[in-house]
């Protein structure tokens, strides 16, 4: 039977997994250019282990949200934590970049089933604005992750090694995984269709041409897309371009996911007033400062430094916690009956957004800011065409 409310504390450590995913990806960046010289390799080299760290998500967690969708959350959910710690405690292990590309991949597949899961468990137990609120926690806090963990990891790194930030992570992950084991019930209705490949076609195919669904899975793709570009290379451009101390990098890292914090915290209050599609202006507006920062370094009218540098990504930082859970509300809110199904599609064109950038700024990068911020800037401007016609596909529904 399904479970229509959750324990406050199994949804406190619930959503934590997600932060902890995300720290996955960028806590070890403080020591990534120690761990290039290590082990004998160039930056592009081991920047394929955050690509394939990515795709192995979109493609792990494409098949899990279908597989929930016929056999339940919980058992999918609980196997890729554990799995998620294993994989975490070998990248401690890595001598050369093949392993630790490889156990990056390890988990990457395991990350894509918790990220698909956890929005999916928080949909089946909540609707509407509660929805977006609830989903705003949990999406807001994953790119707040992504800048504290380099803060947390510099830290380790500097007294132990670049292994034992790993071994931290695997640490907390275990106890979590435990936590979520005994207390996570089953959120989902057993499914009375049967599973086929012709089913799951006709699901995709679905879900796919429908235009709501997919103009809202496109928005946080492009956006976020474009943001892991940023934060893939910005240990190369604060350290090796700006000449900065990791110490001072985690600073200038740190410091946006302050505004964005802020901006999580007015969400909450916000979308209960205005609804989820006016809040989508409030991004909208941010993305939009963000570019015209990043205008004026192109122009030389604002010079090309550290500090300009961070305030593009205040705005930047401070749009996500409006765009993230709005659209993905909206998101869901298209076939609420197949949830599991949505967020693992959902899920595939996000991360596949994400290396596709990442590859494109590998290509781009010249050791200077400049093509990554370019790559910023296509990702904003993207972003705003594509808000702008969900907008209107919102208005001609509701009038409809």
């Amino acid at each position: 039977m399904k479970i229509q409310s959750l324990h406050p504390m199994t949804i406190v450590v619930l959503i934590a997994t997600m932060p902890l995913a995300a720290a996955s990806l960028d806590m070890f960046l403080p020591a990534l250019p120690a761990m290039v010289k290590e082990f004998c390799t160039t930056e592009t080299s081991i920047q394929v282990s955050l690509s394939l760290n990515i795709v192995a998500s979109a493609i792990f967690g494409f098949f899990s949200g279908i597989l929930s969708d016929h056999f339940g959350r919980r058992r999918l959910f609980i196997s890729a934590m554990f799995g998620f710690t294993l994989a975490t405690y070998f990248c401690s292990l890595a001598t050369d970049v093949v392993f630790f590309t490889m156990a990056r991949t390890l988990q990457g597949a395991a990350s894509g089933v918790i990220f698909v899961m956890v929005t999916t468990i928080l949909s089946d137990v909540y609707t509407g604005v509660k929805k977006a609120q609830v989903l705003g926690i949990a999406t807001f806090l994953f790119p707040v992750a992504l800048g504290v963990a380099p803060f947390m990891g510099e830290k380790v790194y500097r007294h132990f090694g670049w292994p034992a930030v790993f071994i931290c992570l695997a640490v907390v992950l275990l106890g979590v995984s435990i936590i979520l084991f005994f207390t996570l019930p089953e959120t989902k209705e057993k499914e009375t269709s049967s599973l086929s490949f012709l089913n799951i076609f006709n699901d995709a195919k679905t879900i796919l041409t429908k235009p709501a669904f997919f103009v809202n899975a496109l928005i946080p793709s492009v956006f976020m897309g474009a943001f892991m570009a940023f934060i893939a290379y910005s240990p190369f451009i604060y350290i090796n371009y700006f000449g900065l101390e990791p110490a001072s990098y985690v600073y200038y890292f740190i410091t946006p996911l302050l505004f964005q914090f802020i901006a999580g915290i007015a969400y909450q209050g916000i979308v209960k007033v205005l609804g989820i599609n006016k809040t989508l202006w409030c991004g909208i507006v941010s993305a939009f400062c963000a570019l015209m920062v990043m205008s004026g370094i192109f122009m030389g009218i604002l010079s090309s430094n550290p500090f300009n540098t961070m305030i593009v990504m205040l705005f930047y930082n401070s749009a996500i916690p409006f765009i993230l859970p709005t659209v993905m509300a909206k998101t869901f809110e298209t076939f609420p009956t197949k949830a599991g199904t949505v967020s693992s599609l959902a899920s595939v064109i996000r991360n596949m957004a994400m290396a596709a950038y990442i590859y494109t700024a590998g290509c781009v990068f010249n050791q200077t800011p400049f093509p990554i911020l370019g790559v910023l800037s296509a990702g904003i401007i993207l972003f705003i065409v594509l808000s702008l016609i969900s907008l209107k596909i919102s208005k001609r529904t509701s009038v409809a």
